[in-house]
């Protein structure tokens, strides 16, 4: 893990708030029992009215990732480039301390990504919602 790209995302207060947010993500679980507690024909009408409030946003929002994902990866490409021309400052970066810093950093994100990717993939991200 590179140091400078580590210390330039981290952000004490963007920490604070992921888990903040897991922490809903995890009394929205909590809360999930209301929702299936519901007979098949709430389940139904509440999976309709999603549908017809969302669908429209859904649509647009993965088009605006999708074009984010791209201006991101080119960014960081590009970035990338500038760093390697700068053998000192890149000296110092890689050293053993920074780079322990920017694992511990990096550690953080990928267990916030992780963990949020396994709300994804259990349907469970996001407010508490059945289909």
């Amino acid at each position: 893990m590179s140091f400078l790209s580590q210390s330039e995302k981290y952000d004490p207060q963007t920490a604070a708030e992921i888990i903040n947010d897991m922490q809903s993500e995890l009394d929205d679980e909590l809360a999930l029992k209301d929702t299936l507690d519901l007979d098949v024909e709430e389940k139904m009408e509440n999976a309709k009215d999603f549908l017809k409030e969302n669908a429209e946003l859904i649509n647009t929002q993965l088009e605006k990732i999708k074009e984010l994902n791209k201006a991101i990866r080119e960014a960081v490409a590009f970035n990338r480039t500038l760093q390697e021309h700068d053998a000192e400052y890149h000296n110092l970066i890689t050293s053993d301390e920074y780079l322990d810093v920017a694992n511990k950093i990096a550690e953080f994100n990928v267990t916030a990504s992780s963990l949020s990717d396994f709300l994804i993939e259990s349907g469970r991200r996001g407010r508490a919602c059945l289909f």
